[in-house]
This record gives structure tokens, C-alpha cells and sequence, in this order.
């Protein structure tokens, strides 16, 4: 929740050591973090930490939604605090094994419904004609109107030159030189990039697939899922059957034929549905990032025995200066 959640929650757990006569010696928290996961809590690694150097005896906390919403990190910690004789305690009492089991499932199960309600209202959001997600380029919102969108004019003749200039011949990496070249600024960082334009055909990604040009609100084309061992969100694209859609032809910038004559392009160069995927040519490939803007490293004059890596951003876009470049030679065992 907010900062100010947390500072309610130490002071009611004040509040019972205060009445029990526990001592508080130590207080962990987790600001504005998701409890979904313990692994990637820094609060609460800190607090099994100080559990190993039997730095109290006892742990307190407002409810047991506030430590676990994972029947698996409940288990695995209340295993390891047992071994150690820490008790558990909330504002209702002393948490058994029992009921700690049960209420560890009750915070996960919510977290499951909470997802189900929470995708119902983003669908509603979509049906009503109104924007589920972030922001896209071309458009801004409107203030006060949660959801609603109007058509940014400068941003929107942006996208119309790239569309242009893409149904004319030109390529992601040339249009992306040009806007670049141009001082025109990008949706996100410092650059345009052939990426950014081009996007992923098998996510429904980048500028040329936005169907919000067409007047066409899209909504779930992709859904997040936690990683367990990291507790990191990580996007899987859905089937296209799953997508959701809503006409908004007050948000249309590119006309429908503009619009066929990209996508045919865009399904000539796909290589969606390829079964063979490249592998890496050397231990170091996908490994090394330009020292000036963060991108990738890629080799250029692969054939050549003492090949060059370039700054990919710098290839694609020109935006890299020259001295990104550099020169190595393959040896064995290295």
C-alpha cells in the first residue's frame, strides 16, 4: 500500500508488545512492495537474517497477510523459525500451526481473486471505450478522465512520417536514422530505435502494429506472471483469440489503407513460426553493453579473424558516438 500503511501497522504492533511487556528491538519492513513473494523483500531478508543470530525471540506483525501471501514462504520460514524457537504473533494473538497454515492460504487465495476482479475491471475499461493501459505515443490523457485518451497533433504527424515512409520502402533502422537525425524525441529514452518502430510480430508490439492508429483499442495481448525464485514480473504473450477490442474512431491518426499496405509488409518479412533459433556465435555474445548509452554490443565483419564490435544503437540509429567501436580477436580459452 503507501508509506503511511506501514507506519499504522509498526504502531498497532507497538501497541500489543506494549501490552504483552515484549521488548521491541528491531523493526523490518517493506515499503510500498508487493507481499506476494518474500525473495525479493529486502525487509524480510533481513529479518530471517537476524532470526539466524537469534537477535529476539519473538516476531510481531499487524496480521499474517503483512509476512506471507505464499503458502510455500510461509511453510518455509515458520519451518526454519521453529527450529530457532521464534514465535509468530499478530494483533489477534500467537499464531499456532494451524490456523498460520490456513491464513497463509486465505492471503494467497486472495491474491488470486484480487487478479480475477482487477482483469474484470480492465476488461470493463476496454468495453467502455476507454484506454486499460499506459500511454501510447501520438496520444495524450485527459486530465481529470481516468482511461480517456485525445490525439496528441504533433506526436501524431510522427507517426503518420513513419508510417509514410515506411509504406514507401524505407526500413525500421533507415526511418529511426532519420527521426534521430531530425532531433525529433522518442516515446522512451534519448533515441529512436528500428526496435521501437518495428516492433515483435508474436507480441503485437511497436509502432507499426498499434492498432489504437486504426481507431482500435487492444487489450491483452500479453499477461504478467511473478517468477517464483525471483518474485520478478515477466510478460507472456496470449493467444490472439484472448485479445480484447473496442472501437475508439475518435483516437484514429492512420488510415485503413495505410494501415493494410504496413501490415502486408510487416507479414512478408515475419519470420514468425521459424523452428530453428540462432545460437550465439561467442561466449560473449548478448553479454556486453556500450559504456555510453546501455545498449547492446554487436560484431560487425563476422568473417573477418580480428572482428569488430560496434554499439548496436549506434548501427541502428546513428546515435552512439564513433568510439564505441572496438576491436578483438577470437582466441581459444578466452
Amino acid at each position: 500500500q503507501n508509506d503511511k500503511s506501514v507506519d499504522d501497522q509498526i504502531a498497532s504492533c507497538r501497541e500489543l508488545c506494549a501490552r504483552e511487556g515484549f521488548a521491541v528491538v528491531q523493526v523490518f519492513s517493506d515499503r510500498e512492495m508487493s507481499g506476494a513473494f518474500t525473495v525479493n523483500r529486502p525487509g524480510f531478508q533481513a529479518l530471517m537474517r537476524a532470526a539466524e543470530l537469534k537477535a529476539f525471540d519473538i516476531i510481531v506483525a499487524e496480521d499474517m497477510d503483512r509476512v506471507f501471501r505464499s503458502q510455500a514462504d510461509y511453510h518455509n520460514a515458520r519451518r526454519r523459525l521453529d527450529f530457532l524457537g521464534i514465535g509468530l504473533y499478530t494483533i489477534a494473538g500467537q499464531v499456532g500451526e494451524m490456523d498460520g497454515a490456513l491464513r497463509a492460504l486465505m492471503g494467497e487465495h486472495f491474491l488470486k481473486n484480487l487478479a480475477v476482479h482487477t482483469r474484470r475491471g480492465l476488461e470493463a475499461v476496454v468495453r467502455s471505450g476507454r484506454n486499460a493501459g499506459g500511454r501510447a505515443y501520438g496520444y495524450r490523457p485527459v486530465p481529470g478522465k481516468p482511461g480517456q485518451l485525445t490525439i496528441d497533433d504533433a506526436e501524431a504527424d510522427i507517426v503518420r512520417r513513419i508510417f509514410k515512409e515506411f509504406v514507401e520502402g524505407a526500413t525500421p533502422r533507415a526511418i529511426a536514422v532519420g527521426l534521430n537525425a531530425d532531433r525529433i524525441a522518442a516515446p522512451r529514452g534519448t533515441r529512436w530505435t528500428a526496435t521501437t518502430i518495428n516492433g515483435n510480430l508474436a507480441r503485437g508490439h511497436g509502432l507499426l502494429m498499434n492498432e489504437l492508429y486504426t481507431g482500435v483499442i487492444v487489450w491483452n495481448r500479453v499477461r504478467m506472471v511473478k517468477d517464483p525464485t525471483t518474485g520478478k514480473r515477466i510478460s507472456r504473450p496470449n493467444k490472439a483469440a484472448d485479445y480484447r477490442r473496442a472501437e475508439a474512431l475518435h483516437l484514429r491518426i492512420i488510415d485503413q489503407e495505410t494501415w493494410d499496405a504496413a501490415q502486408a509488409i510487416k507479414r512478408g518479412r515475419s519470420n514468425v513460426g521459424a523452428t530453428t533459433a540462432r545460437k550465439p556465435l561467442r561466449p560473449l555474445s548478448g553479454l556486453l553493453r556500450c559504456g555510453y548509452c546501455g545498449a547492446g554490443m554487436t560484431a560487425l565483419g563476422a568473417s573477418d579473424p580480428a572482428s569488430r564490435i560496434a554499439c548496436s544503437a549506434r548501427a541502428s540509429a546513428k546515435v552512439a558516438p564513433a568510439r564505441t567501436a572496438a576491436r578483438f580477436r577470437d582466441q581459444p580459452g578466452r
